[in-house]
């Protein structure tokens, strides 16, 4: 009869076997009748999930733990490295290195701003843009007095 196991169980099986991956974890869990709380089997990514939730960090191989600089460089094409050397932002070049498909239509922030500045200049009208710009400045100025 399969049982869903508990947090308890699920810890104290863990730590027992650290040096499994998630995949033979999730092996040992299934020979052993064990089921997820909705009844299903235990997959990779569900044994993942379960250490993440329960912060038993670095056990089994992690497949979401990030990439470091020298990773992302391994993985980055020629524009991608000299948008990073330009403005030194490593969010943007990460994004931009691990949603590569995108990449190569991007322009750099600023220009993308001034696009998106303009689009929605268009959308309100040049002087209701100006006065909400100029309303949020006095905001702005205010705050800091």
């Amino acid at each position: 009869m399969k049982t869903a196991i508990s947090r308890e169980d699920y810890i104290r099986l863990r730590n027992k076997n650290k040096n499994m991956s998630n995949t033979e974890f999730a092996a040992l869990l299934k020979k052993a009748d064990y089921v997820g709380k909705n009844g299903e089997q235990f997959t990779m990514h569900m044994v993942e999930a379960r250490s993440i939730r329960y912060k038993l960090l670095g056990l089994g191989n992690r497949t979401n733990k990030p990439k470091t600089l020298d990773e992302l460089k391994m993985l980055a094409t020629e524009k991608q490295l000299d948008f990073y050397k330009e403005t030194n932002d490593f969010t943007a070049f990460k994004k931009r290195v691990l949603n590569r498909q995108f990449d190569l239509k991007r322009k750099p922030r600023k220009d993308y701003m001034k696009k998106v500045r303009k689009k929605y200049e268009n959308k309100i009208g040049i002087k209701a843009y100006k006065s909400l710009s100029a309303a949020r400045m006095r905001t702005i100025r205010s705050k800091e007095k």
